[in-house]
Order: structure tokens, then sequence, then C-alpha cells
């Protein structure tokens, strides 16, 4: 009897040893993420979150597998886009005054990764660690505040071409927010707003191109004219 509740004892410590070794989200702080990645399994299809109960065989056998862990608590980093609209240099020069066809744009993005797409994209990118993680959504930034700008001249454009008026005070910066989301495959932007800016006059910049038009128009049909001339005088002379 003395050596059946030994044994019991001894099944049951085992057991819980290996129910521990397998339990893998208390190794996951609160308000983090864990990515396993096995070498019999692969990459485990779904994050592991604190809180949530999770239990994988794959961490029974010794340096099988490993544990990376991400906070994805949105970043916000301020972006500033400068810029001219498509040859301005050329169309400035056309008006009687000069005018000023540059912009430049400050905004504050929050972004982060959705809890939804860690998986894929550490499958994608193999970010081994927080702070690579950091650095590539730095540099997505960038992008994404450029893809802002581009959307913000696209709605001056717009306005102009209904004969409004566009001010920056103006946008919606939910429908902005949407409209940049749209384009991520990884990230979610969580907040954006615009801290200063200064977007050129479209509907001026418009004039511009038109008044640049017609003068190389204008120009092309005097210079037809010229080397049809030149051309009738030299067959004149040859006659």
């Amino acid at each position: 009897m003395k050596k059946t509740l030994i044994s019991i004892v001894f099944l049951l410590i085992c057991a819980a040893v290996i129910f521990f070794i397998g339990w893998v989200q208390f190794l996951v702080p609160a308000g983090s993420y864990g990515i396993m990645i096995s070498k019999t399994g692969g990459l485990y299809p779904q994050p592991i979150e604190s809180g949530v109960f999770i239990w994988r065989w794959e961490r029974l056998l010794p340096t099988n597998t490993q544990l990376r862990i991400f906070d994805l608590t949105p970043q916000t980093i301020t972006e500033t886009v400068e810029g001219m609209l498509p040859s301005a240099e050329l169309y400035q020069h056309v008006l009687a005054k000069k005018t000023d066809f540059s912009y430049s744009v400050t905004l504050e993005i929050s972004l982060r990764v959705p809890k939804d797409k860690l998986v894929t994209l550490i499958h994608d990118k193999d970010f081994a660690n927080q702070e690579t993680l950091n650095k590539w959504i730095q540099n997505q930034s960038t992008r994404i505040a450029s893809n802002a700008a581009d959307s913000l001249i696209q709605q001056s454009f717009a306005a102009s071409d209904r004969g409004q008026l566009f001010t920056l005070q103006s946008v919606n910066m939910e429908d902005l927010r949407a409209v940049l989301n749209n384009k991520e495959q990884y990230l979610e932007i969580t907040d954006i707003t615009v801290k200063t800016g200064k977007i050129p006059d479209t509907a001026l910049y418009r004039l511009a191109q038109t008044l640049s038009t017609e003068q190389q128009t204008n120009n092309n049909t005097t210079e037809d004219k010229v080397s049809a001339s030149a051309a009738t005088e030299e067959t004149q002379t040859q006659l």
C-alpha cells in the first residue's frame, strides 16, 4: 500500500512537471504577446497571450522551442514630409508673380502591429526581438507619412477642381486614417494628427499648368510655321 501511494505521488509529480513545462502563457508578461517557434513544428500559428491558457507539447523537448516576446503598444512617431508639386519649378515661372508650390507637413502618427497580424509579420520578416520590431515600425512611419502627405495634396486638388477652398483644418482625420490603413499589410494606424503644415494653392497650380500647356502649344505652332515657311523658301530657291 505504501509503495502504491509513493508511486501515485511520483506519477502526480511527474505529471505536474510535464504540465508546468508545457504551460506556455505564464512566460508572457501581461500586455505582451509571445511567438513560439519550434524545431519540430516551426512557427506556432497563433500569438500566446498572458492569461489565456495554452499548453504545448513541443516544450517538453529540451532546446526544441524559443519564445519571442513582443509588446504591441502603439508607438507615436513624429514625421515631417517636404517636397514640391510635379513640374513646380516650370509652372511657377509662367505666372506674373513667382509662386511657391512647395509643401511641408508635420504629422504625429501612432501605429502598432495588430495581434492577428503578428504571426504573419514574424513569419515574413523574422524579427528576433522587440528592438528589431521597433526599428522596422519607425522606418515604416516615414513611408506612411509620405502617403498621408500625398493624400492631403490629392484632397486639395479635388477641392480646387470643385471650386472649394482646402485647408488642413478641414481634413477629416478619421477618413485619412482609414485611407492609410487600407494600404497597410502588417500595421494599424491608431491615430494621426497634423501638427503643422503648408499645402500650396492647387487652384493656382492648375492655372499655371494650363498656361504652361497653352504657351508650349503656341511655341510649337510658331516653330511649325517657321519650319514650313523655311521649307517653302528653300523649295522656291531650288526652282
